[in-house]
């Protein structure tokens, strides 16, 4: 009787899980279909999965029919096999050569900028609310992580449609790939913090950690780059060197964050960054090499899953109950984007290594810091058994649906008065 029980549910998860392909492409296809139609109002792809994944939602619904997905295997999709891959082909594709001529104002952006946006935005959201019982300090800080880290999937078939100058795409390109390193390393300290209140922690301890965890992460990349650049070496043929990035991308991330506790997305990053430089050098710019076009597909792929799952997780009831809250997130993030952009980012022009930005680019870069996949897949990802992880998740996702249907689609009009075409 026993072993019937379990072929019996082996066969029902098996058939939950061939319902969940067909249904997610089912999506995905709706979603091309689409594509079509909304690229007349210069809607980015991302926003029209999300369209699909609500239209397919409410289509299932009336067929009785819905998506269960268990929250903790969720996460760890996300965590394990969708965030490097999407971290692994941002590294891979960007010109390491451009990005270090502006590594002080990119960095400057990805680390100290990046933390005083969290705190604007998470002092602003905390005020706003108001409510400390139901949604505590701890709580606007992990809200102002997930805000403050912006994202150019959404916008970067614009930029390279209108012809931006090659300048402006490197910084926002390398500010949103270190960018995601910082919100992943400052989201698990205070999620962890978060799981663990009766360890006490500073903040001295939480820099310490902070530093511990991001450069201990960008040690095990320079490592584990350099061992399969040397494999890729003795590999010969485009698809042997593309099973090679695939196993680089899942070992710099497991040994980096599973055995040795520092930062998987920076080992991810800096591997990705030393072995793109590798086949660019080796294979000329490789847009039409088969590994580039293999981790455009792979990313493509870990996209589309999350803002389908976005649509799909999107109820109208969500937004209504957290409507004020959203407003305050929007409005928080373009405040601490602002003082960031305006106040603070023409200092680092003043150093001496330091390279002017114009007023033009800084404008034009406080547009485009939009919000995107890693900070949808942290807000999934957030432990459902936190009493504000609702209302966390409802900022997340209005902020990510304002740059997707308000900011993305109007970038090119801000580029234009900005004389920013080339």
């Amino acid at each position: 009787m026993k072993f019937t029980h379990q072929l019996l549910t082996e066969k029902i998860n098996i058939m939950e899980l061939q319902q969940l392909i067909i249904i997610f492409s089912g999506l995905l296809m709706l979603a091309v279909l689409l594509r079509t139609f909304m690229e007349r109002f210069h809607i980015p792809f991302p926003a029209v999965l999300v369209v699909a994944g609500i239209i397919g939602e409410a289509t299932l619904s009336q067929f009785d029919i819905e998506l269960i997905i268990d929250a903790d295997s969720f996460r760890n999709i996300i965590i394990y096999v969708l965030l490097p891959v999407m971290v692994f082909e941002a590294a891979f594709k960007i010109d390491v050569q451009r990005l270090f001529k502006n590594i002080l104002p990119i960095f400057f952006l990805a680390i100290p900028l990046f933390l005083l946006s969290t705190f604007i935005t998470a002092v602003l959201i905390y005020l706003g609310i108001g409510n400390a019982e139901t949604f505590p300090w701890m709580a606007a800080l992990l809200t102002g992580t997930l805000l403050s880290n912006t994202d150019t999937i959404a916008i970067m078939e614009q930029l390279e449609r209108i012809g931006v100058p090659d300048r402006l795409i490197t910084l926002l390109d390398g500010e949103g790939i270190l960018n995601d390193a910082t919100a992943i390393v400052i989201f698990s300290i205070f999620t962890f913090i978060l799981l663990n209140p009766d360890i006490s922690m500073n903040t001295g301890d939480k820099v310490v950690i902070f530093l511990a965890v991001y450069f201990g992460g960008i040690i095990v990349g320079l490592i584990t780059g350099l061992i399969f650049m040397l494999i890729s070496r003795i590999c010969h043929g485009p698809i042997l060197h593309g099973i090679n990035t695939m196993i680089s991308a899942y070992t710099a991330y497991f040994v980096a964050e599973e055995l040795l506790q520092v930062s998987g997305v920076m080992s991810v990053l800096v591997t990705g960054m030393i072995l793109g430089r590798f086949m660019r050098f080796h294979y000329g710019d490789g847009k039409d090499h088969f590994v580039n076009t293999l981790w455009t597909f792979n990313n493509y792929i870990a996209d589309s899953t999350i803002f389908l799952l976005t649509g799909i997780t999107l109820t109208m009831a969500l937004f209504l109950d957290h409507s004020m809250a959203i407003l305050i997130g929007i409005s928080g993030v373009f405040i601490a984007r602002a003082i960031g952009i305006y106040g603070m980012l023409p200092i680092i022009c003043l150093l001496p290594s330091g390279k002017g930005i114009s007023f033009n680019y800084r404008t034009a870069m406080f547009w485009s810091g939009s919000r995107g996949a890693v900070t949808l897949a942290l807000a999934l990802s957030i432990p459902s058994q936190f009493i504000y992880s609702e209302t966390i998740r409802s900022i997340a996702f209005g902020a990510v649906l304002f740059s997707l249907f308000i900011t993305a689609p109007s970038l090119s009009k801000v580029l234009k008065k900005l004389n920013l075409e080339t």
